[in-house]
């Protein structure tokens, strides 16, 4: 019986974390403003996307197809703009042309990252210029959560570089919790 009481109540806390969690990070989201979301296809960027698009945020999501992204992947990001009703834009990020990234190099990360958000920007700029609108610039963000940033991710360097937001650090989020807002959101499936 204390054992059924114990996980009620770790039950309801967890609840009740979960709910700061997605009020945080719904904030860290208003606090960008239109955001542009990089979707590898993964579970952190597919919960961003999705949490943000739910949530009601200005947010788009772009999403670079190459030889580096396999095909479930890129799969994976359209059924779920369809099952959600999102925005995506499929690009190429250019990255497999560049004989910097095919060297290979142990920081080729930095290279293809640098390749994504760098055509992101320019995507977003030349439909922005096309449509004629004077809107405020969409601030690029990715999936990273902090579980991430004690792994040595040199494509972190390229999106600092770049001005890239990670919403998941700013609202102190791991991958644990990623996966529990997956889960709320239900996202059992990615």
């Amino acid at each position: 019986r204390r054992r059924v009481r114990a996980r009620e109540a770790a039950s309801q806390v967890g609840v009740a974390r979960s709910a700061n969690d997605h009020e945080r990070l719904r904030d860290v989201l208003d606090g960008i403003g239109p955001v542009v979301i990089a979707m590898s296809g993964g579970v952190d960027s597919l919960t961003l996307m999705t949490f943000a698009h739910e949530s009601g945020c200005d947010a788009v999501a772009f999403h670079a197809i190459s030889a580096a992204v396999p095909p479930s992947s890129t799969e994976r990001v359209q059924a779920l703009a369809k099952r959600f009703g999102f925005a995506l834009h499929v690009i190429d990020a250019g990255e497999a042309r560049d004989p910097a990234y095919l060297a290979n190099p142990v920081d080729r990360c930095f290279v293809c990252k640098s390749h994504l958000y760098d055509a992101i920007a320019m995507h977003t700029m030349h439909t922005m210029h096309a449509m004629h609108t004077m809107h405020t610039p969409r601030t690029i963000a990715s999936g990273t959560n902090v579980d991430d940033l004690g792994d040595y991710r040199p494509g972190l360097d390229a999106a600092k570089d770049r001005g890239v937001r990670h919403p998941f650090v700013d609202a102190h989020l791991t991958k644990r919790d990623v996966r529990a807002l997956a889960r709320a959101l239900g996202l059992d499936d990615v």
